[in-house]
């Protein structure tokens, strides 16, 4: 049952978290994804999310730009967001995908 203390979801083996999802804001609280899902869908379906994390790690590392995909990342309160880029002196731009 959910509420014993040994629970343990017994679909859980069959969730991954694909190579590119350690940048992703959520990846800590994130399960995962089906593995079945990623066979039919591919990773191409999933979208990064951004947030102030991502930007206290930029800065951190020294960079001064993030880049983001039009259409394909996430953005956590977005307004919050910009506004802590443009305290943090990072710029923050979108670009269009080569179709």
């Amino acid at each position: 049952e959910v509420d014993e203390a040994k629970f343990f979801p017994v679909d859980a083996k069959n969730r991954t978290l694909p190579d590119g999802c350690e940048a992703c804001d959520l990846a800590r609280t994130c399960p995962g994804v089906y593995r079945q899902y990623l066979a039919r869908r591919g990773v191409p379906d999933l979208r990064p999310v951004v947030g102030e994390q991502t930007l206290q790690i930029l800065k951190k590392a020294g960079a001064s730009a993030l880049a983001v995909e039009s259409g394909r990342a996430i953005l956590l309160e977005r307004d919050k967001l910009i506004d802590m880029a443009n305290r943090m002196d990072l710029c923050f731009v979108s670009v269009e995908a080569d179709t």
